[in-house]
């Protein structure tokens, strides 16, 4: 009887160890996203940003989705946002609305892992023509 009490903590410590560390990889973080609007940013006027699972094909799958809206030519150079997403293989639909009212889209498959992660968009030239690489 008393060997059972001594390995009842164990036993405990171990099989939380296990479930902490079967779960942790899927819980949320924060990650840092930056595009890079460049010589562009002049020219825009809104960016949205979706995100979601890679496999998904956009649509209604989004898991987060935010837009920032900019005064004429106030947009900064680089634009930053810190969605709160498990670490992993995600795809980033980059919408940008120019001051000709153009709308410019463009899809990026991107790997979180709770650092930072650059997106460098084209000069605006890419703008002009109302297309993203």
């Amino acid at each position: 009887m008393d060997v059972r009490r001594k390995l009842l903590p164990v036993l405990l410590i171990a099989a939380g160890s296990v479930v902490y560390f079967s779960l942790a990889p899927g819980w949320p973080v924060d990650q840092h996203v930056r595009v890079v609007l460049g010589d562009a940013s002049p020219r825009v006027d809104e960016v949205t940003l979706r995100f979601a699972k890679s496999h998904s094909s956009g649509g209604g799958d989004w898991l987060r989705e935010v837009t920032f809206h900019y005064a004429k030519g106030g947009a900064p150079r680089i634009v930053s946002y810190e969605p709160r997403l498990a670490s992993g293989e995600y795809l980033l639909e980059i919408e940008i609305r120019t001051e000709d009212s153009r709308v410019v889209t463009n899809e990026r498959h991107v790997d979180l892992t709770g650092g930072t992660t650059s997106i460098e968009l084209p000069q605006p030239s890419a703008l002009r023509e109302g297309r993203l690489p």
